[in-house]
């Protein structure tokens, strides 16, 4: 669908954003990052255009360019949790566990109902040994969701002070890669 929007309007930069995700959803990362490229074009001040741009460098691998394109979705919208989360989520995933720590925190202040934060900050505090830290959190999430089967066992992990249930920092990266 989004193709063919870029094909009729090829000045359509939501269009080609949209194309974009639909390329990163196939796996397509270097094909999402040309029609990101085009939606630049006529949205150069879409903070979730630098996200995208950030997610789809970051799955290729190319560091420098993922950072880049976070840093400047962030500044574009530095009051938008969406900004801080996905750039957590890259930085969990290359290991880089302060900066991820900080960008989680400040994705939870801004939204404290994102699971997507709490979950990459519980994996962060995991991986930190920070115990009451992570007992803490993995309690008010379960508050916000009881029975949340992932806040449980990290509950479960903080207790035990142990990095060894399936969601501890290794495991995180590779069940959700990038998506």
């Amino acid at each position: 669908m989004w193709k063919d929007v870029t094909e009729k309007s090829p000045k359509n930069g939501r269009g080609w954003m949209n194309y974009g995700l639909s390329l990163m959803g196939k796996g397509d990362f270097k094909e999402a990052i040309e029609a990101y490229k085009r939606a630049e074009i006529t949205n150069p001040f879409y903070s979730y255009l630098f996200i995208n741009f950030g997610i789809a460098y970051g799955a290729l691998k190319d560091s420098i360019q993922a950072i880049n394109h976070f840093e400047k979705g962030r500044a574009l919208a530095p009051n938008d949790y969406n900004g801080y989360v996905y750039y957590a989520r890259y930085c969990f995933e290359e290991q880089q566990l302060q900066k991820a720590r900080e960008l989680a925190e400040k994705a939870i202040e801004l939204n404290p109902s994102s699971y997507m934060a709490r979950e990459i900050l519980m994996g962060v505090y995991q991986a930190l040994k920070m115990w009451p830290q992570l007992e803490s959190l993995a309690g008010s999430t379960l508050v916000l969701l009881p029975g949340d089967t992932k806040a449980m066992q990290f509950m479960e992990a903080a207790k035990k002070k142990s990095i060894s249930n399936k969601y501890a920092f290794g495991e995180y990266a590779a069940q959700h890669g990038s998506d």
